[in-house]
């Protein structure tokens, strides 16, 4: 067993000493702490290098990161506006466009959101996104399918 690694099994460190809780937390944290630093470009990771938790660096990250980008948004929807089947069989045609819906729900925090609503308000606007979408796929489509 590496040093300082920590023994499940009988919840005993390496070194012989019963770990505590407070001790495994900190070691895991600061092992995912390490591999979140070294999978960041070398200016982000400084930015976040002094949080002492992983739930901290998260939380930084995605107040700098976790905002809807509006260009990127305005180019998948302009991609979406002009893709048509042409050549492409219907499958062909409708992979591309859900790819791109899939790519535009990842940024559409609506799509994601956990609130329970008693009024019927979400699933009225996921049903007006689902109409739209069949409309938008519909138009796509050769002329000899309409």
């Amino acid at each position: 067993m590496a040093p300082n690694s920590i023994d499940d099994s009988s919840n005993v460190s390496a070194a012989g000493t019963v770990a505590q809780p407070i001790a495994m937390w900190n070691h895991c944290n600061n092992m995912v702490i390490s591999w979140i630093l070294n999978s960041l470009s070398k200016d982000i990771a400084e930015s976040v290098l002094y949080s002492k938790t992983t739930n901290d660096i998260w939380k930084e990250l995605e107040v700098r990161f976790g905002q809807c980008n509006g260009a990127q948004l305005y180019q998948l929807q302009k991609k979406l506006s002009d893709v048509v089947q042409g050549t492409s069989d219907i499958a062909e045609y409708y992979t591309k466009v859900k790819r791109i819906w899939d790519e535009l729900d990842t940024l559409n925090t609506c799509v994601h959101s956990a609130c329970e609503c008693n009024c019927g308000g979400k699933s009225r606007t996921s049903k007006s996104l689902q109409d739209g979408r069949l409309i938008q796929f519909l138009m796509g489509l050769n002329d000899i399918y309409i």
